[in-house]
């Protein structure tokens, strides 16, 4: 049975001919040569995440959005995402160059290779990470990827650009990729020194686990991968002493509130159910923190249903804050 082995590679401009050898007869080869061009300096963005909001507040560090790496539009996201509710974290590395003047360009060769090389809808990462500490935003947050084994769901996957079969991350990288998992990790609540059931692989991985542990890979890297536990103790101590939120934060209206139907379609019913009266303040955030719209229902009942309609909202991840009498409560939306 034939099989089909793809590999992305980099090389100065200034080359103009190429060899390809092979030590036993490979069959058909095809050479996809991409020019990403040369990038602008743009600075990251600290984008507005309403995670500093919630019961874990948490901020998603400053990162180029795709706009910012892909200035000329041609590296456009899947038309048809699907979304995906983390549950596991896994790291990876690109396994190419480590030296580069012009990062986001690297960045741009990898979604050309995973979308025209591999056929893929997208670049198949969450996140990705260059050795600067620069975070980009791949297919994003919430976005089913194509990185771990055809496992993917219920996953996130972050790549530290470079190869670390024997050497490792900078310090900036590692500081960037930390920052990042205690952000989700906190988001999802998932422990970052546990470990849980992930159904689509059938296996017990840690929360935070490299792409080696669901599958026959050396990624994210032979020298990099024995770090992992360190990682995973600098994300704990990042969520406690930056993300840790109070117990009455964690108890507010949270408990009295109930949402149907979530996944919604066309509105959604709020149901709150407590001893607490007066102004219901309604916020609606996409999944980055942008403010949607925000009203504010008189609540004068013990149990009181009030609606809001989804029906012009594309489909996604979405927040939804409520507060009443000095509580509050935050809440996962999805809008299919």
């Amino acid at each position: 049975m034939g099989r089909t082995i793809s590999q992305l590679g980099m090389t100065d401009k200034v080359y103009r001919f190429f060899q390809v050898t092979a030590t036993d007869s490979p069959g058909q080869v095809e050479c996809h040569f991409y020019n990403p061009g040369d990038s602008q300096a743009v600075a990251p963005v600290l984008q507005n995440d309403v995670l500093e909001s919630r019961s874990c507040p948490c901020p998603l560090p400053a990162n180029l959005t795709r706009v910012q790496w892909c200035p000329a539009g041609n590296c456009p996201p899947s038309p048809d995402p699907t979304l995906t509710t983390t549950t596991h974290l896994i790291v990876h590395h690109s396994a190419g160059t480590n030296a580069s003047n012009d990062w986001a360009a690297v960045v741009r060769a990898i979604w050309n290779f995973h979308v025209n090389g591999n056929g893929w809808a997208d670049i198949g990462y969450n996140w990705l990470i260059d050795p600067n500490g620069v975070i980009y935003t791949g297919r994003g947050d919430g976005i089913l990827g194509a990185h771990f084994c055809a496992q993917n769901t219920a996953t996130t996957g972050v790549c530290m650009l470079g190869d670390f079969t024997a050497i490792t991350p900078t310090a900036a990288a590692i500081s960037s990729l930390q920052s990042l998992l205690a952000w989700k990790a906190c988001d999802v609540g998932a422990d970052p020194l546990g470990a849980g059931f992930h159904p689509p692989s059938g296996l017990n991985l840690s929360y935070l686990s490299g792409h080696r542990d669901g599958c026959n890979t050396a990624c994210p890297g032979d020298a990099f991968y024995p770090m992992l536990p360190t990682i995973r103790q600098g994300v704990a101590d990042h969520i406690d002493a930056n993300c840790e939120a109070t117990a009455e934060e964690e108890q507010s209206v949270l408990q009295a509130v109930q949402l149907a139907p979530n996944p919604t379609s066309g509105h959604l019913d709020i149901i709150v159910t407590n001893e607490q009266y007066g102004d219901l303040k309604i916020l609606l955030s996409d999944a980055y923190g942008r403010e949607l719209f925000r009203q504010t229902e008189v609540k004068t009942s013990l149990r009181q249903h009030f609606q809001i309609e989804t029906g012009d909202l594309p489909a996604g991840n979405y927040w939804l804050i409520l507060q009443l009498a000095g509580q509050k409560g935050v809440f996962h939306v999805v809008k299919m």
